[in-house]
């Protein structure tokens, strides 16, 4: 046992210790961490916003033929998109939605990490705890983006291939 005073070797801590909120960031850091927050919130926000236009291309398809969509938006992102992924069959339709799928996720998970780091900064006493958090809601987020675009890709390349 140690004394009260005497600090332990690095290798003898335990590993759970870090994640029950003993530390608490400096006046320094906590701005840092706001701003962080406040971008990867944003990143969230915009990622939604591209996924409801992903969702509205995919509509488009599968109520119009894409016929309407492109006669009506001719030269915008969405068009591009739409023939991009396949023109305006359903196979395009559905890797519309996959992308619509990736965005509208990962904005969601990328909003809940910014919020989690706001929250570090809002209280005490729970820092490592709530940055963790917030970590874990990135990496999901990161991993559901390279999956998901992955399948979105091989999706419109078959979309593609399908329409020659």
């Amino acid at each position: 046992m140690t004394q009260p005073d005497e600090q332990q070797p690095a290798d003898s801590i335990d590993p759970h210790a870090l994640s029950e909120g003993h530390y608490e960031f400096d006046y320094n850091e906590p701005e840092i961490i706001r701003r962080c927050g406040a971008r990867v919130r944003l990143w969230g926000m915009i990622s939604m916003a591209i996924g409801g236009l992903f969702a509205l291309g995919a509509i488009g398809v599968f109520f119009h033929g894409g016929q309407a969509l492109t006669s009506t938006l001719k030269h915008s992102y969405l068009n591009s998109m739409t023939v991009l992924v396949g023109g305006a069959n359903m196979l395009g339709g559905v890797v519309l939605l996959a992308l619509c799928a990736v965005h509208l996720t990962s904005g969601w998970l990328y909003i809940g990490s910014g919020d989690r780091l706001q929250e570090v900064v809002d209280t005490e006493g729970n820092d490592i705890e709530l940055l963790m958090r917030s970590l874990k809601n990135m990496a999901t987020a990161f991993m559901i983006e390279v999956i998901l675009m992955v399948v979105a890709v091989a999706l419109s390349q078959l979309a593609w291939v399908t329409s020659l």
